[in-house]
């Protein structure tokens, strides 16, 4: 029990409907709903809103309607309640999300008038060492550092109260619900709002058209900054990175020759030692003996030589 219930609980009276299944119970918390009650000339207005999110992720268009909603309230918005479990360890990244879908929305000016109620706040903490109040701190300060990097002011106070809705919270001698640390939670909670609407001063007034643009605006400012990052930097590691691949292709298509010739291997062999009668030159299983590098030695002497006389005859014609 969540939102609803802590609607029912503030005015005193079962006004909404509480589903544990939300909107996928036929469209119970389809869309925000205000209801309004007035006593000794004060009047009170309580939003109560679906959840903005949707399974892993935050529900874009329930933000969007929510935004539009207290866009139109003719007398702003006081004191904003942020709805939370007690019984949670610890902030993960769709706590994340949602704080920041409320500041894009919003501003972080909303987080000045912030209110945390933490529900199910007769949780019984199952660790030994823990009690009940450091428990409650520690889930506190962990939410108010998941807010606080959404974008909240360093000012912002967002004071946590535990709550619980259910029938079955004990209750002191006057019949008030009170939580396991003792407290009255629900005069408790009218406290901190009453505290964090005076602390804010005049009520906000929220222009949703406004926020959108201002939204767009900044996801456009990053368009320019980043296509330049994109022209200067990317694109020729890019084309640097798509030459040394072509050239790293290239060369292993290329068969390998062999440098060195026959007879300067033989040569290299005797040299160091090496008393082998013959050698594999190419690395193709291929063995080349002493005489065989004889005969090209001999071959190409014999070739030097003919090529000496063609040069002297080619002499002898010009004299």
């Amino acid at each position: 029990m969540g939102r609803s219930a802590l609607c029912n609980s503030l005015l005193g009276e079962r006004v909404v409907h509480a589903s544990p299944f939300g909107r996928a119970a036929g469209g119970i918390n389809d869309g925000p709903r205000s209801y309004s009650r007035s006593a000794g000339g004060f009047s009170l207005t309580v939003v109560d809103t679906p959840g903005v999110v949707e399974g892993d992720a935050v529900d874009e268009g329930a933000m969007a309607s929510l935004s539009e909603f207290v866009g139109d309230l003719d007398g702003g918005v006081d004191v904003v309640v942020y709805v939370d479990r007690l019984d949670t360890y610890r902030c993960d990244a769709r706590d994340r999300e949602c704080c920041q879908a409320i500041t894009r929305a919003f501003g972080k000016g909303v987080w000045q008038r912030t209110v945390v109620a933490l529900t199910r706040g007769q949780y019984t903490v199952p660790l030994e060492d823990v009690s009940y109040a450091e428990f409650l701190e520690r889930r506190s300060e962990s939410l108010k550092a998941c807010i606080r990097a959404a974008g909240a002011p360093k000012g912002a106070a967002l004071p946590c109260v535990p709550c619980e809705n259910g029938s079955r919270c004990a209750t002191n001698e006057g019949g008030e619900k009170v939580t396991p640390n003792g407290d009255v939670w629900l005069s408790t909670l009218v406290e901190a709002l009453a505290s964090a609407s005076i602390a804010a001063g005049a009520s906000m007034k929220h222009d949703a058209e406004r926020m959108a643009r201002s939204c767009d605006r900044r996801g456009r400012l990053w368009m320019l900054p980043l296509l330049a990052l994109q022209a200067v930097v990317v694109l020729p590691l890019a084309r640097q990175a798509c030459m040394w691949d072509n050239r790293r292709e290239a060369r292993e298509r290329t068969p390998r020759r062999a440098v060195t010739t026959l007879p300067q291997a033989v040569s290299e062999a005797q040299a160091v030692g090496d008393d082998t009668d013959s050698i594999d030159l190419l690395g193709d299983g291929i063995s080349y003996s002493a005489d065989d590098a004889q005969d090209d030695l001999g071959s190409a002497a014999y070739e030097d030589n003919d090529d000496d006389e063609d040069d002297e005859d080619d002499e002898d014609d010009e004299d």
